[in-house]
């Protein structure tokens, strides 16, 4: 009996939690191809001389900022430049603009200098990080 339960804790609950994470990332690459097809239409509008480049920033990010996922669809989306600037964060818009390059997360990670250092060395990617609790900026 004791051997069932070392190997529930040892080795089905690890991989369990491996499955649901790769899971998550799956999802979560799905809905930023949906993100990217958002921008992509706005910067077909702009290479179509239909709206000047800068308002074709301010719509797709504007689009974007709508877009939510999960559960209780409070997940979403933010954009940030590879200076880091955030672009656009729907909970937190007193960062809109904001220079975010000596940002740290409560344990010391610049989360946002290696959410660009990711996108320069693989073109794509994930980190961890610790920020506020979806819509509420208390937790």
């Amino acid at each position: 009996m004791a051997l069932f339960i070392v190997s529930i804790f040892a080795i089905i609950i690890p991989r369990l939690e491996r499955i649901m994470l790769e899971n998550k990332k799956e999802m979560i690459s799905q809905l930023t191809n949906a993100a990217w097809s958002i921008m992509d239409e706005y910067q077909l509008k702009y290479e179509k001389d239909s709206i000047p480049l800068e308002e074709a920033q301010v719509q797709a990010a504007a689009a974007i900022e709508l877009m939510r996922y999960g559960t209780e669809r409070k997940d979403y989306f933010w954009i940030i430049d590879m200076r880091p600037f955030m672009v656009m964060h729907p909970y937190r818009p007193e960062l809109n603009g904001t220079d975010l390059s000596k940002y740290q997360d409560p344990e010391g990670s610049f989360l946002f200098m290696e959410a660009v250092e990711t996108v320069k060395e693989n073109n794509e990617g994930f980190i961890n990080y610790i920020w506020q609790w979806k819509d509420d900026s208390t937790r």
